[in-house]
């Protein structure tokens, strides 16, 4: 927090378990029409999966978008229109639904109007894993990185393909 305020940057802060809460609270001091889902342990998400979900949540009549099945695990993406957080808000949820957004979702995807997006072959890759959620996942992001001297300018597809021309 200090960091952001020594930065102006705006925060918001609610429960630590509770995203639902916390995604409502930051909508009444940003409204959007929509909120786009990127977890800080997804370093790598690619800003053209990040521009798909927008466009297509912008353009479409959907509830919801999903670009995370067949992708990279760590490099999906998804949105949800704020009525929708609104009205799940009024649901008699779980509390693993209510800080896990899509899990609710998917577990009643005909309820809602939802749209998977697909990923193109070239990434289609969930055998890679370019999250961090264990040590393991950390050094391996080391190893991806490494001798790369723009980082948060990588593209997915380099990203696989220096995945996979490191052992592991």
């Amino acid at each position: 927090m200090a960091w952001a305020v020594q930065e102006e940057v705006a925060v918001v802060r609610g429960e630590t378990d509770d995203l639902l809460s916390r995604y409502l609270k930051c909508l009444k001091v940003f409204p959007s029409d929509f909120v786009v889902r990127v977890t800080a342990d997804n370093p790598l998400t690619d800003p053209w999966i990040i521009g798909l979900v927008i466009d297509e949540i912008k353009t479409g009549n959907w509830d919801y978008i999903n670009a995370i099945n067949g992708y990279p695990c760590g490099a999906g993406v998804d949105a949800f229109k704020s009525s929708l957080l609104e009205s799940l808000n009024r649901k008699p949820l779980e509390k693993i639904e209510r800080e896990h957004l899509n899990l609710h979702i998917m577990n009643n995807w005909n309820e809602f109007r939802c749209y998977k997006i697909m990923p193109q072959k070239e990434i289609a890759r969930d055998d890679v894993r370019i999250t961090i959620d264990t040590l393991e996942d950390w050094q391996r992001m080391e190893m991806l990185l490494s001798n790369i001297k723009e980082p948060l300018k990588i593209s997915l597809k380099d990203v696989i393909k220096r995945f996979d021309s490191l052992s592991f």
